[in-house]
C-alpha cells in the first residue's frame, strides 16, 4: 500500500495474544517475513488462576482446550497420575510439560469432543476451562453419557492497549491484527472503530463471527486452529498487502 506521497506504507502488526504465546508468534512471523514491518505487542487479556470450586482427586482424567487449562491444573496441584485430553499439540505439550499423560487432539474443541465420546473413557473426566468459554465441553459429553464435570480454572481479565497501540490505531496506517479466541475478538471490538484500516486474521469461525461489526477491511480465518496455520495466513495477508503496493 503506497501513502499519499508514492512511498510504501509499512503495515503494523498488533498481537494480541498474551505472553509468552504473543511474543513466540510474533517471532515466528518475523522468522519469514523480510519486508519492512511494524509489530507491536499488546495483549488484551491476561490470565488470572482461580481457585477450584471442586474436589478433583476422584477424577479420571481431564481435559484441557488451552495451554492455560493445563497451568490451571498445575496451580491447583491436581493429581498428574491421570489422562490428559489434549485440543492439540500446543496444549498437549504444556500437558505433558506439567507432567500429565497427553491424548492429543485434532486442534479443535469440537474434533476433541467427538474423540472423547468415540473412546469412552471409563471414570469422571473435568474439563478446566476460562471463565469466558464457549462450546460447552462438558455438556456436550454428559449428554452423550458420559460423566464430566464443568470446572472454570482461570479468567482471562481485558488489558487496555498499549500507548504504541493506541498511537497505530489513531492514525492511517494498515493495521493487522491476529485473533487467538472469540474472547480478544469481543474485547477488540468493544474498543473500536479505529482510524487506520484494520484486517484481522480469526484462528477459527467462532473468532470471525466474534469480531463482526468491527468493520474490518477483510478478515481471513487461518486453515486450522493452530498457530501455524495462523502464522501462514497472517504471512498471507501481508503478502496480499505487498501485492496491493502501486
Amino acid at each position: 500500500m503506497a501513502a499519499n506521497n508514492g512511498a510504501l506504507m509499512t503495515p503494523t502488526l498488533i498481537v494480541t495474544r498474551p505472553a509468552p504465546q504473543g511474543q513466540a508468534f510474533a517471532d515466528a512471523v518475523k522468522a519469514r517475513w523480510y519486508d519492512p514491518l511494524d509489530i507491536i505487542l499488546s495483549p488484551l487479556l491476561r490470565i488470572v488462576p482461580l481457585p477450584l470450586k471442586k474436589d478433583l482427586s476422584g477424577m479420571k482424567g481431564v481435559i484441557f482446550t488451552s495451554v492455560n487449562g493445563a497451568a490451571a491444573a498445575v496451580e491447583a496441584k491436581l493429581s498428574r497420575d491421570v489422562a490428559a485430553w489434549c485440543v492439540g499439540e500446543k496444549t498437549g505439550e504444556a500437558a505433558r510439560d506439567a507432567g500429565f499423560v497427553p491424548i492429543i487432539g485434532p486442534g479443535d474443541a469440537e474434533g476433541l469432543a467427538k474423540m472423547i465420546i468415540a473412546r469412552k473413557p471409563d471414570g469422571p473426566l473435568a474439563h478446566i476451562r476460562g471463565q469466558h468459554s464457549r462450546g460447552d465441553m462438558a455438556g456436550r459429553l454428559q449428554r452423550a453419557g458420559l460423566r464430566c464435570d464443568d470446572i472454570v480454572g482461570y479468567d482471562q481479565e481485558p488489558l487496555p492497549f498499549t500507548p504504541s497501540a493506541i498511537a497505530a490505531l489513531e492514525v492511517q496506517k494498515q493495521v493487522i491484527f491476529p485473533l487467538f479466541s472469540p474472547r480478544t475478538a469481543t474485547i477488540l471490538k468493544a474498543s473500536g472503530p479505529f482510524v487506520a484500516s484494520v484486517d484481522v486474521v480469526a484462528i477459527s469461525a467462532a473468532v470471525e463471527r466474534a469480531i463482526a461489526g468491527l468493520g474490518a477491511r477483510c478478515v481471513v480465518v487461518a486453515d486450522r486452529p493452530d498457530m501455524s496455520a495462523m502464522v501462514d495466513a497472517t504471512i498471507g495477508c501481508l503478502n496480499a498487502l505487498n501485492g496491493r503496493a502501486i
